[in-house]
C-alpha cells in the first residue's frame, strides 16, 4: 500500500467522535446549563410578579369603575397571611383572587389605606383613602399605587 491509500484507509475509519470530544461537548453543555437555568428560573419569577401586579392594578381599577356604574361604595379588602384579595359584590358577583397559587405564586407583603388593609371607593369611584400594596416575589417587589384620583398603577 502506498501513501496516499494508506491516508483513505485512515479516513474510513475515522468516521464517528472520540471520547474525549463527546466529554469535552457534554462538559460544555453542562457549564451553559449552570448558567442558563438560574437566569430562566429569575426571568420567570419576574414575570409572575409583573402579571401579578397588572392583576391588581386592573382589579383596583375595576372597582373604582363598579362603584362609579352602581353609585354605590366598593372595596377592595387585602388578606396578608393568605396572599388574597376580594373585591365586594357590586353591580355583580363578588370576585377573590389567590395571589399566591399559579400562574401568580406571589406574597403580598404590604396593604396599606391609610390605616387600612383595604381600598374603599365611594359612590363617585374615588378611593377614601389613597395608598399602596406591595407584592413579592423571591429577591424582587413591585409596589402598586392608588392614587386620590382612583387611579391605580405600578
Amino acid at each position: 500500500m502506498d501513501q496516499h491509500e494508506c491516508q483513505l484507509e485512515a479516513c474510513r475509519r475515522r468516521r464517528g467522535f472520540t471520547l474525549v470530544e463527546l466529554i469535552l461537548v457534554l462538559v460544555i453543555m453542562g457549564v451553559l446549563a449552570a448558567i442558563a437555568v438560574p437566569r430562566f428560573s429569575q426571568a420567570t419569577a419576574r414575570q409572575q410578579l409583573e402579571a401579578a401586579a397588572d392583576r391588581v392594578v386592573a382589579d383596583l381599577n375595576r372597582a373604582s369603575t363598579r362603584a362609579r356604574a352602581a353609585s354605590q361604595t366598593t372595596t377592595v379588602l387585602f388578606n396578608l397571611s393568605s396572599d388574597q384579595y376580594g373585591i365586594s359584590a357590586v353591580g355583580g358577583q363578588a370576585l377573590t383572587v389567590d395571589l399566591s397559587s399559579p400562574p401568580y405564586e406571589v406574597d403580598i407583603t404590604s396593604a396599606k389605606f391609610g390605616s387600612y388593609r383595604y381600598a374603599q371607593f365611594n359612590a363617585f369611584g374615588v378611593p377614601v383613602e389613597s395608598g399602596t400594596v406591595v407584592l413579592k416575589r423571591g429577591g424582587s417587589s413591585v409596589t402598586v399605587t392608588l392614587g386620590s384620583n382612583g387611579e391605580a398603577k405600578r
